[in-house]
């Protein structure tokens, strides 16, 4: 891991709930599924923004990636980051069920300023 200068902002630092460990990872989506539909609320915000085909969004703090693979089925491209590996696991299997090839899991402190593309960016 790379050595942080006192005054930088450590971004691989976990803040709130510790999704470290994949027991906890596990539990997320089915204890939230108990009282929200996070796929419905995901589908909500992207209908909102009007994301489709060709729109690139970064999703940080993509979590289990519900938010980044509902807006990879509408055609988007997804840059999903999180500090916890244990979630960028989890999306893997989710991802690939679904043979979704535009989510593109990174973590915290990854190149993802490196992008060559153009970013559409929506207030």
């Amino acid at each position: 891991m790379k050595k942080h200068l006192k005054w930088q902002y450590d971004e691989s630092k976990q803040i709130g709930k510790d999704y470290s460990e994949p027991a906890e990872v596990d539990m997320y989506d089915s204890s939230h599924s108990k009282f929200r539909d996070i796929a419905e609320e995901s589908n909500i915000v992207l209908d909102s923004l009007g994301v489709g085909d060709n729109d690139v969004l970064i999703d940080f703090g993509s979590g289990t990636g519900t938010f980044a693979i509902q807006a990879a089925l509408r055609g988007a491209m997804v840059y999903a980051i999180d500090v916890s590996q244990p979630c960028w696991i989890m999306r893997k299997p989710r991802l690939s069920r679904r043979a979704l090839q535009t989510v593109l899991s990174a973590g915290a402190g990854s190149s993802l300023l490196n992008l060559k593309c153009k970013l559409k960016i929506r207030l």
